[in-house]
């Protein structure tokens, strides 16, 4: 900021928080200084304690209201309130604090794309601007605190319902809730020590009514214990068989602290995720196993979807749609050429030809399977030709990334019955997947879709470039809430919730 020194000089000063700023939210509270009468309002008591409450507000949204100087600013209304005054240092201080919140409200406190937790094509990575920020700001001070926060909030429902559920849990936060056995494989008619704890858990969350006072719990894995665990593990995306086995014991002991931590992380990816949507998008759920498309803001389209395995996870990004493959072939990877296909062709030879893959040399020479040393095959590339029953089926949906990952059909139709499809080595396999990429068309000229229906049916490959540029993102949200406003937790089944709950919880 400026300010005058005793020979009339006009001097910078830089007032103590201004180097802990991003320069994004520095240019805007240079900006804001530099305008008049912005710094002088808060001076004002009733303004700066509008300001207070709306900081200490954001605790229903995940965000500690101690990173943006709370203490001080109740200090300084303090002061105000007895009859003090500010220090134009303070003033500008304070206006950083309110950008500040401003900023990590609607773009998020963590920058993903810095911290390598989403990839972005270049043309559509959003980043904050020090304008955005300061017409926030300027609706604060000419609308009130509270227009400028919630027009800084998330508009998405599913943030403003996941932010009610996470203020309506806060009471569970010192809740502790008893702790079920480790190795338990328990159904319908047990009889074990390990299920008097099991629904003693299950009554502390509401899904079991409460003993009478004089009486205890049973070691008997009743009917009414099996509907409970059931709508537990609809709650938890797990498979819902009433069975209490190794993954429905995780997702009872995980603790009440540890699922609100597990909310703020989410509240943070929907963050993210509001600056990042469009209102024409291919939406991937990883964590969910769901596909959905959106056109004009209206959905259009909704499957259940193959993510990738935990040791082959799939990426978190937003890039665009560039074209379809129709009648796809699939080159084999290197890591499931080495760790998949290599230990099948070394027990038999004929699974190439089972699985209609031809064999070719660097120079794009087509070999004979049985003139390669298997051992030892050196530099070899694996292709499987399309077909029915072909890795990527009739169609496969490419879009821009470094992973080289995309959207595609697949003859593993059965898995998308089970609860936790995570099956694939990246990309994301589609139920429907062939309606998904004819819906991608829809607008599109009558000769490219008659070029899209001819090809199929040809059972050749060739790409089609799509209409219109379409982004796609995937996303990955372990706790979401439900049509009846009930919180469903995923199985953070990458483990990428721990990381992030850490980057929220620093200082600064």
């Amino acid at each position: 900021m400026v300010a005058d020194d005793q020979s009339g000089k006009v001097e910078q000063v830089q007032c103590p928080l201004a180097k802990r700023s991003s320069p994004v939210i520095e240019e805007a509270v240079q900006q804001l200084a530099a305008a008049d009468g912005r710094l002088s309002s808060w001076g004002d008591a009733g303004q700066l304690e509008k300001l207070v409450q709306e900081i200490e507000g954001l605790a229903w949204d995940g965000l500690n209201p101690d990173h943006y100087q709370l203490a001080v600013l109740k200090q300084a209304h303090a002061r105000l309130l007895s009859g003090g005054s500010l220090t134009p240092c303070e003033a500008e201080d304070i206006s950083r604090a309110f950008v500040r919140a401003l900023n990590d409200l609607h773009y998020g406190r963590i920058n993903p794309a810095q911290q390598q937790l989403i990839w972005y094509a270049e043309e559509l990575h959003r980043p904050a601007t020090a304008g955005k920020l300061q017409d926030l700001a300027e609706l604060g001070f000419r609308q009130g605190m509270q227009v400028a926060f919630d027009a800084a909030r998330p508009a998405w429902p599913a943030y403003r319902q996941l932010r009610k559920a996470y203020k309506a849990a806060q009471p569970s936060k010192s809740v502790v809730w008893t702790a079920v056995p480790t190795g338990l494989k328990l159904r319908l008619g047990d009889v074990d020590s390990g299920v008097s704890a099991i629904k003693q858990r299950l009554r502390e969350e509401g899904y079991l009514p409460e003993l009478p006072p004089d009486q205890g719990e049973d070691e008997v894995y009743s009917a009414e214990l099996e509907r409970a665990v059931r709508e537990f593990q609809r709650r938890h995306e797990l498979q819902v068989d009433g069975v209490v086995g190794r993954h429905t014991t995780a997702e009872l002991n995980i603790t009440p602290a540890y699922r609100l931590k597990q909310i703020r992380a989410n509240l943070e990816r929907l963050r993210w995720f509001d600056r990042d949507r469009e209102d024409s998008m291919l939406l991937v759920d990883i964590a969910g196993a769901e596909v959905r498309y959106f056109q004009g803001g209206e959905s259009r389209f909704v499957s259940r979807a193959q993510a990738g395995q935990p040791k082959r996870k799939t990426p978190i990004l937003k890039s665009h749609i560039t074209h379809v493959t129709v009648n796809p072939t699939w080159i084999v990877p290197p890591t499931i050429l080495r760790n998949d296909v290599l230990p099948e062709v070394r027990k038999d030879i004929g699974y190439l030809s089972k699985k209609h893959i031809r064999v070719y040399d660097k120079e794009g020479k087509e070999l004979n399977p049985h003139h390669v040393n298997w051992s030892n095959p050196g530099w070899v590339r694996l292709r499987q030709d399309a077909g029915p029953e072909a890795a990527l089926g009739k169609v496969a949906i490419r879009f821009t990334n470094p992973y080289a990952v995309y959207l595609h059909d697949t003859p593993h139709q059965k898995l998308f019955a089970t609860s936790s499809r995570f099956y694939s080595s990246g990309c994301v396999r589609v139920e429907n997947a062939l309606s998904l990429a004819e819906l991608l068309f829809e607008n599109a000229p009558a000769e490219d879709v008659a070029l899209f229906n001819q090809v199929l049916a040809s059972g050749k490959t060739k790409n089609i470039a799509v209409p219109s540029r379409i982004a796609v993102l995937l996303v990955y949200w372990t706790a979401m809430v439900d049509e009846e406003g009930v919180i469903q937790f995923r199985p953070d089944i990458y483990e990428w919730d721990s990381r992030l709950i850490e980057l929220l919880e620093r200082a600064g």
